[in-house]
């Protein structure tokens, strides 16, 4: 699937999760300044329309994505000794626990790192599987599931099928070599 349609279908998906705040897809580039980024990370930014960040809802799968203006100042206090100047944090978990991309290759694999912890998570051999990934995630939860994932009030539980349903596409979109790390990380 074409990167566009895939960015396209990423906003839809926040449209019909009614995600809070304003996220527009453009098939025209939009001018992103002299920002020094490139690959898929630059398509992402180069086709989302969106000033301040904008949050998917629904746990296990609540991610924010930064604007490129704050994609900087995302990095604060993430940085280590095996921090890369080619890192680029595009979004965060809901406790801010950042998730990135390494911009060395044109499809930015994508990453997340947890607090106190030095590992890096990979997540997707390109930011393009990713966000392919979340889409099928998220379209469960929303078309499937009509957001209503838990069998009580209390959020004790998941309902029956659901679990499954998110361990199939895991187990068919991730490559194998991000698999256990995407469990760990998205998941908790």
């Amino acid at each position: 699937m074409q990167f566009n349609n895939i960015l396209n279908n990423f906003v839809k998906i926040y449209k019909k999760d009614n995600g809070l705040g304003s996220l527009e897809f453009s098939n025209s580039i939009l001018d992103i300044g002299s920002a020094d980024i490139s690959g898929e990370i630059k398509e992402f930014y180069q086709h989302l329309m969106f000033d301040e960040e904008c949050y998917f809802k629904g746990s296990p799968f609540d991610i924010a994505i930064i604007p490129l203006r704050l994609t900087e100042s995302a990095s604060e206090g993430w940085t280590d000794d095996g921090w890369k100047d080619s890192y680029l944090v595009f979004a965060h978990l809901m406790g801010d626990e950042p998730i990135f991309c390494d911009m060395t290759t044109d499809n930015c694999p994508v990453y997340g790192k947890l607090s106190g912890d030095s590992k890096l998570y990979k997540l997707g051999d390109s930011l393009k599987s990713f966000l392919d990934t979340y889409i099928r995630l998220k379209e469960v939860e929303v078309n499937i599931f009509g957001d209503d994932i838990y069998i009580d009030d209390m959020l004790s539980d998941y309902k029956e099928g659901y679990i499954s349903s998110i361990f199939d596409i895991i187990n068919e979109y991730v490559s194998e070599n991000c698999r256990d790390d995407f469990k760990e990380f998205m998941l908790g």
